[in-house]
């Protein structure tokens, strides 16, 4: 009889922990986090962009790298203070959040070279996390 043994003990002790278990708590905390992955996304979406093969190729240098502690779709939202080299003109440092895809992170590190396309003409960058730097 130890299965039925088993099984009672697994109810008391579900019911020990449904019985302080917070939902209001829990779900407010989740609305918290959706409001403020929201809030993120939305700041990104505000953020200028290259349209991809537009622009000067450029190199960016991450000289910071900060977690914002935002996952999407298994990838992570990070941001950046870069020191874009764009030939011709002067290094131009930039703040950035930048969405990482999970198998890059590793190369999302301070230090690090990433390539990039600068548009001038409305300040919007765009990084390449998918090529390697050369050169």
């Amino acid at each position: 009889m130890g299965f039925f043994k088993d099984i009672r003990e697994i109810s008391q002790k579900s019911r020990e922990i449904g019985s302080s278990y917070d939902v209001t708590t829990q779900a407010r905390g989740a609305l918290e986090r959706m409001q403020h992955a929201n809030a993120l996304m939305a700041s990104m979406a505000q953020q200028p962009a290259a349209t991809p093969g537009s622009g000067a190729a450029a190199i960016a240098t991450i000289t910071a790298v900060r977690t914002t502690g935002t996952l999407v779709n298994t990838g992570a939202v990070l941001e950046f203070d870069l020191l874009v080299m764009v030939p011709g003109h002067p290094p131009l440092p930039l703040t950035r959040q930048d969405l990482v895809p999970q198998h890059l992170l590793a190369g999302a590190r301070e230090g690090a070279r990433v390539n990039a396309r600068y548009d001038g003409a409305n300040g919007a960058i765009t990084l390449d996390w998918s090529t390697p730097v050369t050169g």
